[in-house]
């Protein structure tokens, strides 16, 4: 007898008729492969994430009517995606080990985004693109191009070289340096230009605890940083720096109060995210700042520094170095309207900081390579404007974030906003739609032209739930139907009402096939779910053992 497989949501029993293969390794490849038969368009993709003999797999699809379809599929040219199958597929298997149902995510086939496309002669009409993710990437602004484009041609020159063409490649440099020196009220050599805000952060931490480790060995953070910075504390950690992670309450702010029991001898570095990546909250720096501040005075120290990763709020927030009280700070062209390969850290004149990139010596030493001059002078660029355009653009996108949370609270139900209701980005909006997944929600919206994110984008392809979001304290099942809405220059009234329109069918369709049903009390927390298949208890309900 073959392995036993339990499909959702209705529960049929259907077997294998042949075993499945690597049990162990199912329950993590699944998760992951299943999602990759919309990018691969295979079957194979299929078998091999699941263990499964080719021609072995059985699969019940869901139409919008909650209508169950028995496929068999063996295997045959074009695989499983073929003209007339319907929208949805969720399963449940069971491993040889354990015998426990195991859920994996819905997937959703869409039969005429995954049918091969008909040859024909005729003009396809041009995609309509709503596009509401602007955490993730802008779109370049024009303005900004046009700045560049002359130092991809003529102005082609190394700006280390004494002639005249390299000369003008230093001084464009330069001008770039100015606006956002500007732009910070910082003094003059106290931004250096990377490649990155990742490489930014990581000069920023590792240049503080490789400069500064006789002095201590401690690194406070908090729990809602970007990957950015979590990757670089666990490289640190594993040299022997001790790594503290702040709290955050539901409102996704650090209260300055934790942060003033955690300060001692051996501190030499703090760094909290200004905004983070999924919800927007904006945290209190200048509060944060003080704390810092009055301790080294308290104790006659020059550590700990102060470093902010503010790449989410440039557009939108005041970038005042000394109004915020930072010490290091970085920057993201891309995340301004600008171009993508540059980013910025800005150090305080007398901040101890060590190189991690060595060769020869530019900015300082601090910043070891060729500057890619056209990128630098786009990031000069997109910072002045959106310094310039910030009051009238963020009370603009505010105004249409509004409406858009507006719309969904009220034409929506079982919806929770993530995230300080207040004190956030004016441009973010993540909420968390009860009883789906958001990947479902994601590619329905992108069938509809309607561009969101679920999750963050730089971790998009793993199916892990956001980090931010659990850090909040919100169970996993919450987490999974989490959608996050961030809007920018480019965004109309017309797009916010395009995802009203769209958004309320979809949520209906996929919850009429959800195995899922929570609820929410008056305080907003998850109570004891109405049914769920296969009686199984969701996990955030079960005793510890």
């Amino acid at each position: 007898m073959g392995i036993v497989a339990r499909l959702s949501p209705v529960g049929e029993w259907l077997i294998f008729d042949k075993p499945l293969h690597a049990a162990d390794r199912a329950v993590g490849k699944a998760h992951f492969g299943a999602a990759r038969v919309i990018r691969d368009r295979g079957q194979n993709i299929l078998n091999d994430a699941l263990g499964i003999v080719p021609r072995a797999v059985i699969l019940l699809f869901y139409d919008p009517n909650g209508h169950a379809w028995l496929y068999g599929a063996p295997r045959r040219r074009g695989g499983i995606v073929r003209s007339g199958i319907p929208h949805m597929v969720c399963i449940l298997a069971e491993t040889e080990k354990s015998g426990t149902p195991v859920p994996f995510p819905a997937v959703v086939l869409f039969s005429n985004m995954l049918k091969r496309p008909r040859r024909t002669k005729a003009k396809t009409k041009k995609r309509r693109i709503a596009y509401f993710d602007h955490a993730a990437t802008t779109p370049l602004d024009p303005r900004v191009l046009a700045a560049m484009k002359p130092h991809f041609l003529d102005g082609f020159g190394n700006p280390a070289n004494l002639y005249a063409l390299g000369r003008s490649a230093k001084y464009a440099i330069l001008g770039a340096r100015e606006k956002i020196d500007a732009a910070l009220n910082c003094g003059p050599q106290e931004f250096i230009f990377t490649g990155s805000a990742t490489e930014s952060d990581n000069i920023a931490l590792q240049g503080i605890a490789r400069a500064n480790k006789d002095f201590g060995n401690k690194i406070i953070i908090s729990n809602v940083e970007h990957k950015g910075i979590l990757a670089v504390t666990e490289h640190l950690a594993k040299e022997g720096f001790e790594i503290v992670e702040l709290p955050v309450g539901p409102d996704a702010l650090v209260r300055p109060v934790d942060l003033e029991r955690a300060l001692d001898e051996k501190t030499i570095l703090v760094s909290i995210t200004s905004a983070d990546s999924e919800t927007g909250s904006l945290q209190p720096i200048p509060e944060l700042a003080s704390i810092i501040k009055a301790w080294r005075a308290a104790h006659a120290s020059a550590l700990p520094y102060f470093h902010t990763d503010a790449s989410q709020a440039a557009t939108y927030a005041d970038l005042n170095v000394e109004t915020l009280g930072v010490d290091l700070m970085t920057l993201s062209a891309h995340k301004i309207h600008g171009p993508k390969g540059v980013g910025g850290l800005y150090a305080r004149r007398g901040v101890r900081v060590a190189p991690i990139i060595f060769g020869g010596g530019q900015q300082g030493r601090l910043r070891s390579g060729t500057e890619n001059v056209p990128g630098i002078v786009g990031f000069g660029e997109a910072m002045a404007l959106a310094q310039k355009e910030r009051a009238r653009e963020a009370a603009r996108v505010k105004k249409l974030r509004d409406r858009l949370e507006k719309g969904i609270m009220k034409n929506i139900p079982k919806v929770l906003l993530n995230g300080h209701p207040t004190k956030r980005l004016p441009n973010f909006f993540n909420v968390s739609i009860l009883d789906i997944e958001g990947e479902a929600m994601l590619l329905y919206l992108d069938e509809k032209g309607i561009l969101v994110n679920t999750g963050s984008a730089c971790n998009s392809e793993s199916l892990e739930p956001s980090a931010v979001l659990v850090a909040l304290g919100r169970p996993y099942e919450f987490v999974h139907g989490s959608i996050r809405f961030t809007l920018g220059k480019s965004t109309t009234k017309d797009e916010v009402d395009h995802v009203l329109k769209e958004l309320p069918g979809i949520v209906r369709v996929l919850r009429r096939v959800s195995p899922l049903n929570l609820n929410l009390d008056q305080s907003a927390s998850v109570s004891q779910p109405k049914a769920f298949v296969g009686g199984q208890t969701p996990h955030f309900l079960r005793k510890k053992k």
